[in-house]
């Protein structure tokens, strides 16, 4: 009689469905999802790779042995004195007029100011399809909200920075963007253009970059806009200081690192649903049950006779006992020479000599010079009988005990 089944065929057939069709849509949920920030993301951020993002900028950073976060948390990216915060063309709107930029606790920022509107490429992840130029007044009004004051202007490229401290020129287009008419004191300028500015309050310096175009990815390996790059960061950069980038302001914000939170969060709640389903399958499956279980026979015989026995099989199992005993003895030489702290050096011959002269001296009746020769045959050669196993392991175990404790 066959036994009885908890469920039905066609229960456990769609349990099995629905299981794989769960798991299949998590694994695709996670991967494809969109959640992951550093794929989709073509906008000016230091996860976008796209002509207009900062990744670049961020990668070569790191490359040259400086600490660099990509922020996610807190109102600046958990930067704080000591750090360099990086707001790479922090988006505004033109209808606020009052208010600035949080910079918390950091004493260096750096400010981007914007320059392009890029489109999502249709047929390219993480890439633009266009970009158009945004107006001057947003600009203007990164610069307020920045705390300084000056007007965007763009117009032809300089040929000679006038002021350059940086010690490298950057190569721009045709057009550049510039800072005219405000109080930044000049790092890096043609006239009374600025393209690199410097405004102080109190303790804190800040840093205006007027034209992304040599930071950002599609320029920065243009020229020696790399190593501009690199002198700015340094330039301002505290020593030993990592440079933060606030991704906060364009909506980025960390994972919970609570395990319960992340638990029941897109994509992981996926998870926990089929950990629920599988724990109400169990449940389902073990409902039906009560009382003590039926006891197993057990699989393995207790006792001193019950172990030989369960020896004596696995032995028979292995299909090679021949190999098995000869390793016990190689063992158990090795075993008894250690004990007795043989001289250090020896291979096996002198070990087996060394050990031979010992038992002469100490009485030993077994031969053991001859057993080492029958375990060695064993190694070599299949015996015709089980005698012959069992009576080389009982000479060695009679061996061992003679030579530790004596005849």
């Amino acid at each position: 009689m066959s036994a009885a089944t908890v469920f039905s065929p066609r229960v456990i057939l769609g349990w099995v469905a629905a299981v794989a069709a769960t798991f299949a849509l998590s694994i695709y949920l996670m991967a494809f999802g969109g959640g992951d920030t550093q794929r989709n993301a073509v906008g000016p951020s230091a996860y976008s790779r796209s002509a207009i993002g900062y990744a670049g900028l961020a990668e070569l950073i790191a490359r040259v042995g400086i600490p660099v976060v990509k922020g996610q948390g807190g109102d600046t990216g958990s930067a704080g004195q000591g750090d360099l915060l990086v707001l790479a063309e922090p988006p505004v709107s033109t209808a606020e007029e009052q208010g600035q930029f949080a910079f918390g606790k950091a004493d260096r920022v750096l400010v981007i100011l914007p320059k392009w509107q890029g489109y999502r490429s249709t047929s390219h992840s993480g890439w633009i399809e266009d970009a158009a130029l945004l107006p001057t007044a947003v600009a203007d009004l990164t610069i307020a909200k920045a705390g300084a004051t000056g007007k965007t202007v763009r117009a032809n490229s300089p040929a000679v920075w006038t002021t350059n401290t940086l010690g490298v020129a950057p190569l721009l287009d045709l057009t550049a963007q510039m800072i005219e008419d405000g109080n930044l004191r000049p790092i890096v300028a043609a006239g009374r253009r600025v393209l690199v500015g410097e405004k102080t309050d109190r303790t804190r310096r800040i840093w205006i970059v007027s034209d992304p175009d040599m930071l950002s990815n599609h320029g920065l390996l243009t020229g020696g806009n790399a190593e501009f790059a690199i002198r700015l960061i340094n330039g301002l950069r505290p020593p030993q200081g990592r440079v933060v980038f606030d991704e906060t302001v364009r909506g980025y914000r960390a994972r919970s690192a609570n395990p319960l939170t992340l638990m029941f969060q897109f994509p992981f709640i996926t998870v926990t649903v089929q950990i629920l389903a599988a724990a109400a399958l169990l449940l389902w499956a073990t409902m039906t049950r009560f009382g003590l279980p039926e006891p197993v026979s057990a699989l393995l015989d207790a006792g001193k006779q019950g172990l030989i026995r369960n020896a004596a099989n696995l032995l028979r199992y292995s299909g090679h006992p021949e190999i098995i005993v000869a390793n016990y003895v190689r063992l158990t030489v090795r075993g008894v020479a250690r004990q007795l702290r043989s001289p250090p050096g020896l291979d096996w011959r002198g070990l087996v000599d060394w050990l031979a002269r010992v038992g002469i001296a100490r009485g030993v009746a077994v031969d053991f010079p001859q057993l080492v020769r029958r375990a060695e045959d064993l190694a070599t050669s299949k015996p015709e009988n089980a005698a012959t196993l069992v009576a080389v392991a009982r000479d060695t175990h009679r061996w061992k005990r003679e030579i530790l404790n004596g005849p």
